[in-house]
Parts: C-alpha cells; sequence; structure tokens
C-alpha cells in the first residue's frame, strides 16, 4: 500500500507531532540503508548527551509502519519502563500498552479506517522495494 509509505521529512514531522501530544522529549528519525536482512528498524533510548533515535530502512515499503513501531518504543521508554521492571521485553507489556496508544493516535489522526494494531505487528510490516 503505497499509503503506508512516507519520506525521511514527513517521518520527521510526524515524530515531531506525536512526542508534542505524548508530552515526551523529541526523537529524532534517519532513513538509512541496514546492511542486516534482519533488521528493518531499530530504536534507541536518549542518553545524557544524546537525544534518542530511530533508524529506519530507507528501501521498505511501509515506512510509515516502520515509523510509528519504533515510536511506540520511544514511548514505552519515556511512559511506561522502569529500570526496576526487568522481566518486560522489547515487545513485552509495556511495549504493548505503547503500541496501542501509537494505534489510538493513528486512528485519529491518520486514518480511522485502518486497523492499526494489526498493522503495528511485526506480521504486517512489510517488504523490501
Amino acid at each position: 500500500m503505497k499509503e503506508l509509505d512516507i519520506t525521511q521529512a514527513k517521518a520527521r514531522t510526524l515524530s515531531k507531532k506525536i512526542c508534542k501530544d505524548f508530552d515526551i522529549p523529541e526523537c529524532r528519525i534517519w532513513f538509512i540503508s541496514i546492511d542486516d536482512p534482519d533488521t528493518l528498524a531499530w530504536y534507541g533510548m536518549k542518553s545524557s548527551n544524546m537525544s534518542a533515535y530511530i533508524m529506519i530502512e530507507k528501501n521498505w515499503s511501509r515506512r510509515l509502519i516502520l515509523t510509528l513501531h519504533e515510536l511506540a518504543h520511544h514511548i514505552q521508554a519515556e511512559l511506561y519502563s522502569k529500570e526496576e521492571d526487568e522481566e518486560d521485553t522489547p515487545h513485552g507489556k509495556t511495549f504493548t500498552q505503547a503500541k496501542n496508544r501509537i494505534a489510538t493516535w493513528a486512528r485519529s489522526n491518520i486514518n480511522d479506517n485502518w486497523d492499526w494494531q494489526s498493522l503495528l505487528t511485526k506480521f504486517t510490516i512489510g517488504r523490501r522495494k
């Protein structure tokens, strides 16, 4: 679906809006060529000297979904994850909470006819262009 592909500029605009709406620090986004067939994108949490960031495979067919999925990790890190909660996994309970909030946000701000819960799962991420 072409509607699920976006440019890097659009991803950055989307990130700014989501971060503002969720009242969390901005997350920077880059579209790059990832030379690893098992990696489509990743989220880097903020540190004392660096902002949170997301890297997205630039040759992917559904970059909007990758962007929203990784922004769910940012929400997870900023709003739900606690250092003492070592049992949670990157796609565990707190990620599910964050993903649900992103899905609700996307329904209200992008398209209310799509099943965002399903789109944000790893099975519907898309394919290389």
